[in-house]
């Protein structure tokens, strides 16, 4: 009997509703779905169904009535009759067979009478209208309140993708990734959350051989996922990256300068420059620069540290040093000159006169 209410209360107002296109109608019931009114938005869906049973777009109706049934009442039971409509009247309809899958999903994770499934709807609403924050929120509930739910596992591989594909916060998303892996060790969540957590990592300025490594590392250690191909393709895009090094200085402060020698020490590759007695630390600077560029390929390993030592008169004087890890920014330690050191390299310069 309650529920024929609601339906005679349609049926009563018909002759008035009747007047406002099927179209307009939806489009209401969509503003109230995008806008996050979801109980309004349900009774929308409810009375345009009542009232244009027939229309083009019952299916997508149904879908989204479906959904709210849940994240708005927790009506698990209503959710799965309208999918189930959907899919038993509409099964030409390209949206038949996501409702089938919406009817199974459902099936499969009503545990603890429904509540974590009711949160991660409400969570998926919240992201398709872009109010992440409140959607991590309503994930982050299933995880405290149900952590033995089905969904436990699934809602903190949620969050984590929210953080790094919706808000940019690679290191928080890193953190939840690594927490679902504590928490539950044996979900199937695991494998795509490992990639996505070194993957993540390739995004941070610097990190770039780190994330190179942990990228082959995934796929050493998961060589038939498929998503190996994919983590060795991106760890080579990223070694790329982190082991060329990028100029900072204009090509018009750059001087001469002489290699005096140049040779692999283990995994350091270092060489020594000589540059004339008059430049100043910016040309010194930029100098060192072109000689790290030039020098470092001619490393042993692209992983190789590299070490340019300048010299105002080799192998007397300092001038400067740089030192590059790749990966990570180069480092300049420029020597301090006063005029005593200016006389005493302009002295050289001329002892050096034949």
């Amino acid at each position: 009997m309650k529920r024929l209410i609601p339906l005679l209360v349609l049926a009563l107002l018909a002759p008035l509703l009747r007047a406002q296109t099927p179209e307009r109608q939806l489009a209401f019931a969509d503003s109230l779905y995008d806008g996050g009114d979801d109980v309004f938005a349900l009774l929308e869906y409810k009375r345009f169904l009542f009232l244009y049973p027939g229309h083009a777009e019952t299916p997508q109706a149904l879908l989204r009535l479906a959904h709210l049934q849940i994240s708005a009442t927790g009506n698990v039971a209503g959710a799965q009759e309208s999918a189930q409509a959907l899919v038993t009247k509409y099964p030409a309809s390209p949206l038949a067979a996501e409702a089938k899958t919406f009817v199974d999903f459902v099936e499969v994770n009503s545990d603890f009478a429904g509540q974590p499934l009711q949160l991660w709807f409400k969570a998926d609403n919240l992201v398709k209208q872009q109010r992440f924050d409140h959607a991590i929120a309503a994930l982050q509930r299933i995880a405290t309140d149900f952590p033995q739910a089905h969904l436990a596992d699934d809602a903190l591989y949620q969050i984590a993708s929210i953080q790094l594909e919706k808000q940019g916060k690679t290191s928080e998303a890193r953190e939840t990734f690594a927490q679902l892996a504590k928490a539950y060790p044996d979900s199937p969540l695991l494998v795509k959350a490992e990639f996505q957590a070194a993957s993540a990592l390739g995004s941070v300025a610097g990190k770039e051989v780190e994330a190179a490594a942990a990228l082959r590392n995934f796929a050493a250690k998961h060589p038939d996922d498929p998503l190996a191909k994919t983590a060795l393709e991106q760890a080579t895009g990223l070694e790329k990256k982190g082991f060329v090094l990028k100029r900072q200085f204009e090509a018009a402060s750059v001087r001469a300068y002489t290699v005096r020698q140049a040779a692999q020490a283990g995994a350091v590759y270092q060489c020594d420059i000589e540059v004339a007695s008059s430049l100043s630390q910016r040309e010194i600077q930029a100098t060192l620069e072109d000689a790290l560029v030039k020098e470092s390929a001619k490393r042993a390993e692209p992983k190789n540290e590299v070490v340019v030592q300048a010299y105002f008169n080799y192998p007397i004087t300092k001038a400067g040093k740089a030192t590059w890890t790749p990966g990570a920014d180069p480092k300049y330690e420029i020597e301090q000159r006063g005029t005593k050191h200016l006389l005493f390299d302009l002295g050289l310069d001329i002892l050096k006169q034949p």
